[in-house]
């Protein structure tokens, strides 16, 4: 398992394996965005999405957002593209 934190000014482009937080310096405080499991683990959560537990809701709609490209749509918003 392989752990790197770092800041950007812009939002970055969703790919798997992938958290992301916004952070608001002036208030102290930090906004979640995503997190997008590895591969795999998405296509398993994909295929299985009927059987998914209610506590993986959230997990799975962030896996079905990054694949059908929503997310993709709101690193354009918080970047300010097009």
């Amino acid at each position: 398992m392989r752990n790197i934190f770092f800041t950007r000014l812009s939002c970055p482009t969703p790919s798997y394996d992938q958290a992301v937080f916004k952070y608001h310096y002036k208030d102290e405080r930090i906004d979640y965005k995503w997190v997008v499991p590895d591969e795999q683990t998405c296509r398993t959560y994909i295929m299985n999405k009927a059987i998914i537990d209610p506590s993986e809701y959230d997990m799975l709609q962030n896996i079905l957002d990054f694949t059908d490209g929503t997310l993709y749509e709101k690193c354009l918003k918080l970047n300010g593209e097009r």
